[in-house]
Parts: C-alpha cells; sequence; structure tokens
C-alpha cells in the first residue's frame, strides 16, 4: 500500500515500543535501504526523541515501514 502525505494512520511498531498510535504521514518515504514513511505520532514517544530529521518536534516523529502502518483516511488526490 503506498501512503501519501497528510494521510492519518495507526502505527502499531512493537519493535519500536509503539502500540496503536494514530499519526500523520509527512511525505515520501526515506531515501533508505528501507522503504520507511516519515511519521509525526498525535502523542509523545518516550523511548526516543526524533524529529524526523526537522520534519516534526522531537519526540513526536518516527520513520515507520509500511507493513506498521494502517491506513485511516487518505487525503483527497
Amino acid at each position: 500500500m503506498k501512503f501519501k502525505e497528510w494521510d492519518r494512520v495507526v502505527v502499531d511498531a512493537p519493535h519500536l515500543g509503539v502500540y496503536s498510535e494514530k499519526g500523520t504521514v509527512l511525505g515520501r518515504p526515506a531515501n533508505t535501504a528501507f522503504i520507511e514513511y516519515p511519521v509525526r505520532l498525535d502523542s509523545e514517544v518516550i523511548k526516543t526523541r526524533h524529529s524526523c530529521y526537522g520534519l516534526c518536534e522531537g519526540g513526536y516523529g518516527l520513520f515507520i515501514m509500511p507493513r506498521d502502518l494502517t491506513l485511516i483516511t487518505n487525503k483527497p488526490a
């Protein structure tokens, strides 16, 4: 599934310590070996101070693989 910027998602990434958190996709996948979307979570992630390279305030951002995302709503095309 391909996600677009501003899509609302549920993040369930136990390996990152994130369980059923809602968030917003902030853009295209990061240019890494894996496809990872920058996501701004609605609540602060205690485990990390990540800001998705400045896309959101520290502690709210994570790069998430598509398999850990569930779409809530799509931004209209």
